[in-house]
């Protein structure tokens, strides 16, 4: 039997700072082969000023599986290409009093970046009870800025070369045991490697001066795990599983001509535990515990110097006990808490040199994340969440008792989002909704200030002309709310702030065809 689908796509979109958008799909199956296709271009020249950007893309997607359902097979190829303008960072007072600014020194700051993607699928039914998963990918990563942080440090020209590919495969048992209301055992290897290039240059106007940084480095992590999922009744399921893990690579400094080898973190054991239970329906109880892994950033990962000796993984134990409901078919909510603990914590030290990552020490964090999403009557749906955390130093590295109990940097203490969903009429929908965040530290001392918070709120009016055709109509940051990105830069001794968006306006004109 033939059977044959059509599927097209588009978007046009215009908005406030010159933005265009274009967007344009194609899909089409037969015979249980199918193909999809996207092209997307956007520009706009932004809300500050020097903020011009582009960016093309593409993407496909072909998949054939047979009558039989025995196998699919697949290929998925990503492509961009992105030039944008840099505006730079500005002062505190600049941020305040005329945010839309570029300073003088980023006239001839921007740069390029390009994005691909190739990966390969293969599932495979063994038998009624076998299930086999394989994939395998490879991606590039070319990007090339010139940046300047402030008036007191030169242009950088920044080169990232990557290639990072590897792949994972597992496979899946699920027999009928009749003591049992449900099992399934799954054991699965992954191996991820990245050949990496990162070079700097001191410049003015984008001509070099200096040479500051050349690496070169190989980075690898594989691993495999094993994972069950038993349920001994309908009203209870266990998930015990465990992950190892090791850590290669090398890495070259080829202004000094010398080479280092990654630290040996040996083999990094990682066992978790998840419990589900649900006395009566609608109604479940929850709890996990699991242990995850952190190395250094970068050139941190390897015994270059001043860190010539072994370096230990960050070891991160973390457990979460928590509720989800559902009394009736209009109201669903989840209230979760959490806890984690971690050794010797790093974070990417920012404009640094060296490309090292900053030691952090060993750090406590807990929260409660709570859920919620309400019909009341047909038309209107009601959605929000809560996530508040606190993040603190238990033990810096460097003993500093005047850091035990400090904030850890650029990590608001929470967050949110919710809105409100109104299907006015069969053709006219409204959503309004908010999202933000808590402000931050943005050091490790918690001496230089707090910033980062924000709450915005957003404004969608859909129209539906016909079965094709569908207006959109967007309002981002009705309220006209000041918001930005802060953090500290060390070499200028200052807050360096990035303001966001002002109110915004977008019209769209969506067009879906299918045969």
């Amino acid at each position: 039997m033939t059977l044959l689908k059509h599927a097209l796509k588009g978007r046009v979109s215009y908005g406030s700072f010159d933005s265009h958008d274009v967007q344009t799909g194609a899909g089409y199956e037969k015979n249980g082969f199918s193909q999809n296709y996207t092209v997307n271009y956007r520009s706009t020249s932004g809300y500050r000023d020097h903020a011009n950007s582009d960016k093309n893309s593409f993407s496909g997607k072909w998949f054939y599986t047979p009558e039989s359902e025995k196998y699919t097979v697949g290929l998925i190829a990503r492509y961009s290409e992105a030039n944008a303008d840099e505006p730079g960072y500005l002062s505190l007072q600049n941020a305040r009093s005329n945010p839309t600014m570029s300073n003088k020194w980023n006239a001839s700051d921007g740069g390029v970046r390009e994005v691909g993607q190739l990966s390969g699928h293969l599932d495979v039914n063994l038998s009624d009870e076998l299930f086999w998963s394989t994939k395998s990918y490879a991606n590039i990563y070319n990007d090339q800025r010139w940046v300047t942080f402030s008036g007191v440090e030169s242009q950088q020209e920044r080169l990232t070369n990557e290639v990072q590919y590897g792949g994972t495969t597992s496979l899946t048992y699920r027999p009928t045991i009749e003591w049992l209301d449900d099992f399934s055992l799954e054991t699965g290897f992954d191996i991820q490697q990245q050949d990496n290039k990162s070079r700097r240059y001191r410049n003015i106007d984008r001509a070099r001066t200096s040479t500051t940084r050349n690496q070169a480095f190989d980075f690898t992590v594989y691993g495999g795990y094993l994972q069950a999922m038993i349920k001994p009744f309908k009203w209870l399921k266990i998930t015990p599983g465990f992950r190892a893990d090791q850590i290669g690579g090398d890495f070259t400094n080829l202004v000094s001509n010398k080479s280092f080898d990654v630290n040996n973190y040996g083999t990094i054991w990682q066992p978790k535990m998840g419990v589900v239970v649900t006395p009566i329906e609608g109604y479940s109880l929850y709890g996990n515990w699991g242990r995850t892994f952190q190395v250094g950033v970068g050139a941190a990962t390897f015994k270059t110097n001043p860190n010539p000796v072994n370096a230990a993984p960050s070891i991160n134990d973390g457990w979460e006990v928590g509720t989800k409901i559902q009394p009736v078919d209009w109201a669903e909510g989840r209230v979760a808490y959490w806890q984690q603990s971690a050794t010797n914590e790093s974070s990417r030290a920012l404009n640094s040199a060296g490309n090292d990552s900053v030691l952090i020490g060993a750090t406590d964090r807990q929260g409660v994340d709570v859920e919620l999403k309400i019909s009341p009557i047909k038309p209107v749906s009601v959605w929000a969440t809560y996530s508040i955390q606190e993040a603190i130093v238990s033990k810096p590295p460097n003993g500093n008792a005047n850091l035990v109990g400090t904030q850890i940097f650029n990590t608001p203490n929470h967050l949110f989002s919710g809105g409100i969903d109104y299907q006015i009429s069969s053709v006219l929908k409204t959503s309004l909704w908010t999202t933000g965040q808590g402000d931050y530290y943005i050091d490790d001392t918690n001496t230089k200030g707090k910033f980062g918070e924000y709450a915005l709120l957003n404004l969608d009016i859909g129209y539906q002309v016909n079965k094709m055709i569908d207006l959109q109509f967007q309002v981002k940051n009705l309220t006209d709310t000041s918001w930005e990105y802060v953090w500290y830069n060390t070499t200028a001794k200052e807050s360096a702030h990035s303001p966001g968006d002002s109110r915004a306006f977008y019209g769209s004109i969506n067009i879906k065809y299918d045969l």
